[in-house]
């Protein structure tokens, strides 16, 4: 559907491979990638894209606290991006309902975006989605307040 403002929504946006300022009425949308290279090496990305906001996809107007939220836990949704193309998403109900959004495809900005309730536990560990393969993507010490 178009955006209603044909001008600007043509006109060339910003993309980048480091986190850019924000200007303006603009907002900032991280892109998850899987970069594959020549040598067979596989590698999982974020490209940064700077667009105004009336131009930008009605899936990424989030509130600043989701957004907050997204950007600050970019690391693990790279790691949670790896685990569903490896298929190694955690064992637990969330990942499994995870796993069923995604139906095979990667874990994009969009399914991110759209999902985030199902994702957020995910890159927080909250009670009843820890498992194995979700403390890898949360970097949580299983052995924490046992020592």
């Amino acid at each position: 559907m178009p955006r209603g403002d044909d001008a600007v929504s043509a006109r060339a946006h910003l993309t980048t491979a480091d986190r850019p300022t924000t200007v303006d009425r603009s907002i900032r949308i991280p892109h998850l990638l899987t970069l594959r290279y020549s040598s067979g090496h596989v590698a999982d990305a974020v490209v940064w894209e700077l667009i105004p906001r009336v131009a930008a996809p009605e899936w990424s107007r989030v509130p600043p606290a989701s957004q907050g939220f997204i950007e600050a836990h970019l690391p693990r949704l790279m790691a949670l991006r790896t685990a569903a193309r490896t298929g190694t998403l955690p064992d637990t109900t969330a990942g499994q309902r995870l796993a069923a959004v995604l139906a095979g495809r990667p874990l994009s900005t969009r399914t991110v975006y759209r999902n985030l309730d199902l994702i957020r536990p995910l890159l927080t560990g909250s009670p009843g989605t820890t498992s194995r393969a979700t403390e890898l993507v949360t970097g949580a010490d299983p052995t924490a307040g046992q020592r």
